[in-house]
């Protein structure tokens, strides 16, 4: 973290870049589309000239796959209440940057009052009917140079920031919530596991590899080694199908684990 901080190189703009085939990219719109391919491989891009200021259109679906309603409304009533909803809302940070539909947390937690029975209602129909509003499916999505690479010519270079509605994200909390105290509570996570962890990191996985290190070279003795390796998009490929089976296995209820939508991605750089 001290190191990204300090680090104020200036990396270059986002150009040209270089294919798989070993040719070179003409126009942005070629440079685009390798970024999407690249960093959400398995996704479909097709034009989307009705969307204001959205150049792209990002589509993830399901070959041979039916979508059919739940309208299990108990499990919808069980997953959203008030209460619930008022919690996710203030545990946002109240300024951070919203998604193409321009509404920021403040004004989510300064009108709560008077938006909770509507937010209410939304969420649970959302979960019930398994559709997603349009509005919320689409993300603006910036490609950030990564500080200290040598060749930005490749898309492996670049890390794209998506930026999401806070009301999607607000019903990706209650669900999340939902699946950690209901149907997940008896998976036990590791206490060694630092990735997707509140309070770890890479930094917290690395101070505890060089504590005991250190620690058995302070007492004078053997410390044994590790096989370190990295699965190269490992969450980017996994695919729909998997988690589905996953969460299947888990019973959870199918108005949680069956969605079918379609994301637009505006580009932004």
């Amino acid at each position: 973290m001290v190191c990204k901080l300090l680090d104020k190189a200036n990396t270059a703009p986002l150009g040209m870049l270089k294919l798989p085939s070993g040719q070179w990219t003409n126009t942005l719109e070629e440079v685009y589309k390798h970024l999407h391919e690249t960093h959400f491989p398995g996704c479909k891009l097709v034009s989307n000239g009705s969307r204001p200021n959205c150049s792209t259109s990002v589509s993830f679906s399901s070959a041979g796959t039916k979508w059919v309603p739940s309208t299990k409304w108990h499990v919808a009533s069980t997953v959203v209440t008030p209460d619930r909803i008022s919690w996710v809302i203030k545990t946002m940070a109240p300024y951070k940057s919203p998604g193409i539909d321009g509404i920021y947390p403040i004004l989510l937690q300064k009108g709560l009052q008077h938006l909770l029975d509507q937010l209410c209602a939304i969420y649970r129909a959302s979960l019930a009917l398994g559709y997603i509003p349009q509005i919320w499916r689409a993300s603006r999505v910036t490609f950030m140079p990564k500080p200290g690479k040598t060749d930005y010519t490749i898309a492996k270079s670049y890390r794209p920031i998506s930026l999401t509605s806070f009301l999607l994200k607000g019903l990706e909390k209650l669900v999340d919530r939902y699946l950690r105290s209901g149907p997940l509570v008896s998976v036990l996570i590791h206490p060694r596991q630092h990735a997707f962890q509140a309070g770890k990191s890479t930094e917290s996985a690395l101070h505890q590899l060089v504590g005991r290190i250190e620690k058995a070279l302070g007492a004078r003795k053997y410390s044994l080694g590790g096989v370190f390796f990295d699965i190269e998009g490992a969450f980017d490929n996994t695919s729909c199908k998997s988690i589905r089976l996953a969460l299947d296995e888990w019973k959870v209820h199918s108005s949680i684990r069956n969605k079918r939508k379609k994301l637009s991605f505006c580009n932004n750089v």
